[in-house]
């Protein structure tokens, strides 16, 4: 088991996970790859889709200790967002379909693999025992340069074992 959080090996392994998946929907010709980052991009670097994590994380209140055999175990539910981030010149609903394709895909993916131990490019082995997602915000905005922004956060809850 992992005696420091493994939250940073999670996010860093769920990314390369995105970054795998081919997302298609109704909105694209072909399945194309989203750019995938560890935080929000700088501005010249930004593609007009990307996934990248909220920079603030916590752990809730219900953090659970248990002793075995002298030693402390510590489990840890941490709660995190990923963002997803799409704009399409000047339509709303097409913005907001594309967006939640590639919403659809992540949580398809963490439905599918719910432990990251079981992750089939990037596992990740020591002490993170489940990721889920428990929740969305939607935030759509129009750009200077006409663009149709839609950013969704992914709401989502990790569980790690700590000795």
């Amino acid at each position: 088991m992992a005696t420091v959080s493994t939250v940073a090996a999670v996010k860093r392994a769920l990314l390369d996970e995105i970054q795998t998946l081919a997302i298609a929907s109704a909105t694209a010709a072909a399945p194309t790859y989203v750019q995938t980052e560890y935080a929000r991009p700088a501005l010249d670097k930004l593609r007009r889709e990307v996934v990248y994590f909220d920079a603030e994380m916590r752990t809730q209140e219900d953090t659970e200790y248990r002793l075995n055999s002298g030693r402390r175990r510590r489990f840890n539910l941490w709660d995190l967002d990923i963002v997803v981030s799409t704009e399409i010149l000047a339509d709303p609903e097409l913005a907001e379909a594309r967006n939640f394709a590639i919403v659809a895909a992540i949580e398809g993916f963490l439905a599918d693999y719910p432990h990251p131990v079981s992750w089939p490019n990037a596992p990740v082995a020591s002490g993170a025992l489940w990721v889920r997602v428990v929740g969305y915000e939607v935030d759509h905005e129009d750009t200077p340069d006409g663009f149709r922004l839609v950013e969704t956060s992914i709401n989502l809850e990790l569980k790690e074992h700590l000795v």
